[in-house]
């Protein structure tokens, strides 16, 4: 894929638009766009969101030949892309089918290989007593929303987000995680908002420059317990120190237990809810709101998503809820929903309606089509989605699928350098439709590798579409 590119420097479309003429001039002045702004690294997709905005809002004030004008220069620009090899279409988009076999390793993902083999492990964990008020270092993570149970790398140089890791260290390894879509970086919005404790697992610490203050920190956690923030403050070393509130969890009891006779379970093929004749309720009742029950539909739902391992998930309630809900590809908004919940069973009937309900994922931006729900399959054994960092110490929840639809495009070359996937090389795409950055193409550098390629999704980059039919849960 790469030995057919031209060497050079890489350009966007608005870089080479600089480079047309204009009003009869040439412009000798050429940015040059590195192949780690192609890579991993964020694009910067919410300030392109506001400068789009500011477009928008003084469409009135452009001339109409301005317009014109502008839109030829789009063209011309991405034409330009194209001959140089840095903006081609997915040809394999639309027309992959389901792998029948997997050769790759589940368990490689979660070990996070690309953050190196030299980080300090921790033991032990942490909990706090449900109700308790206490103060956390705070870190806002945009379109991050944290669950309990679900492991969230750091790869950071960033001097507020550094000291905040580094007070946790201090006290009990733990970080409170709050999600940036709801709050601005410096807080503000954040009161009563719910985020999950974060139990720094392992670490690294390197003084990259000492005389400057420059550290970087990686890192790995888990998410242990939610909590809802009373107030916040400023560090003297800038970090977001909070006071939060351990929330409880509510885990709802077997009601028909005290009437149900011990001979009646002893019974082969024993109906749990038979005793339910002797309640003012019928026993479909029951059922609706059973934990076991709505496990079992869960998993019911989960057939269609190939990989995920159903014998290896958690049998609790609670925890099994809160994976459901990490896995999800819903928006930050519908997934800071589920976290607040505090039943499991309202937490499992609520996904279970979006999980039956979704069937498409579209691009955030455009609402382009890109992918079926039933394209989804899981390469790890978290599941199809999971969280990862890049370079520049950036987040991405990414969704694993065996096959996107035509409306997307590669950019850039493959590259294995930092590959969250080890043996895969990673391309990065983007929306054809609005060039929104969408997530990466994974290629498998040797032939025995299965599959032989897949696709990783952003889940900010995503929103589902649902089924207006209601489902009966």
């Amino acid at each position: 894929m790469a030995e057919n590119e031209p060497d050079g420097e890489e350009l966007n479309a608005d870089e080479v638009r600089n480079l047309l003429p204009e009003n009869g001039e040439n412009d000798d002045d050429e940015e040059s766009f590195g192949e780690e702004d192609l890579g991993l690294n964020d694009d910067g997709e919410e300030e392109d969101e506001d400068e789009d905005e500011d477009e928008e809002d003084s469409d009135d004030d452009v001339p109409e030949g301005e317009h014109r004008r502008g839109g030829i220069l789009d063209v011309f620009a991405n034409l330009l892309l194209r001959r140089w090899g840095r903006l081609q279409r997915d040809r394999d988009a639309g027309s992959v089918e389901q792998p029948r076999q997997i050769t790759f390793d589940p368990t490689l993902p979660s070990t996070h290989a690309y953050l190196g083999d030299d980080l300090e492990e921790y033991r032990g964990r942490v909990f706090y007593q449900e109700g308790s008020v206490m103060r956390l270092p705070l870190i806002l993570l945009r379109g991050i929303v944290l669950m309990p149970g679900e492991t969230i790398p750091f790869q950071m140089s960033h001097s507020v987000l550094t000291s905040a890791l580094r007070a946790a260290m201090a006290r009990d390894r733990t970080v409170g995680i709050v999600t940036d879509r709801m709050a601005n970086g410096e807080g503000e919005g954040m009161r009563g908002l719910v985020g999950t404790t974060a139990e720094i697992t392992s670490m690294k610490l390197a003084e990259s420059d000492v005389v400057a203050g420059f550290m970087e920190i990686k890192a790995k956690a888990v998410g242990r317990q939610r909590f809802r923030v009373h107030n916040f403050r400023r560090a003297l070393d800038g970090h977001l120190d909070g006071e939060v509130e351990i929330l409880p969890e509510f885990n709802e009891v077997d009601t028909l237990a005290p009437i149900r006779p011990d001979w009646h379970m002893r019974r082969k093929q024993a109906d749990r809810f038979g005793c339910a004749v002797y309640t003012h309720h019928a026993r479909w009742l029951y059922r609706l709101y059973d934990a076991e029950e709505l496990r079992k539909r869960v998993l019911h739902e989960l057939r269609d998503w190939p990989g995920v391992v159903t014998t290896s998930l958690p049998s609790d309630a609670a925890t099994f809820s809160y994976w459901l809900a990490s896995q999800l590809p819903l928006d930050s908004l519908r997934k800071l929903h589920l976290l607040s919940l505090n039943s499991p069973v309202a937490r499992l009937r609520e996904s279970l309606d979006l999980l039956s309900r979704c069937s498409k994922l579209c691009c955030s931006n455009c609402r382009a089509h890109i992918a079926d729900r039933s394209h989804v399959f899981s390469l790890s054994t978290q599941g199809p989605s999971q969280a990862f960092v890049n370079p520049g110490g950036y987040v991405h929840e990414t969704l694993t699928l065996y096959r996107v639809e035509s409306g997307v495009r590669l950019r850039g070359r493959p590259s294995t350098e930092n590959s969250w996937f080890p043996g895969y090389a990673w391309t990065v795409i983007e929306c054809a439709q609005c060039s929104r950055h969408l997530g990466w193409k994974f290629t498998a550098v040797a032939s025995s590798l299965k599959p032989e390629k897949f696709w990783g999704l952003t889940r900010e980059a995503l929103v589902p579409t649902f089924d207006e039919s209601e489902v009966e849960v």
